[in-house]
């Protein structure tokens, strides 16, 4: 699963599955920059977890005031580029 989120956009993007049925989310702007919250049903991802049970996760942070090529980029546990 890929999803997208931007600012000021209230459309769920997910590039590799259209997997969007109950995802959701809010966001507000703030000084400096905004908040997120988002949510992913565990059906919406194909199944039930259970406690104990691995799940991996990336998260990136893309920036581009400009509406051109990204101007920068926070990520965790992605080490590329």
């Amino acid at each position: 699963f890929s999803y997208t989120f931007a600012v000021n956009d209230a459309t769920v993007y997910e590039s590799k599955h259209n997997a969007i049925s109950g995802v959701s989310f809010s966001q507000g702007i703030k000084t400096g920059g905004y908040t997120m919250e988002i949510r992913i049903p565990w059906t919406t991802l194909g199944g039930v977890q259970t406690v104990g049970d691995m799940v991996g996760f990336d998260l990136h942070v893309n920036d581009d005031d400009n509406g051109g090529t990204r101007d920068g980029k926070k990520a965790w546990r992605d080490g590329s580029d």
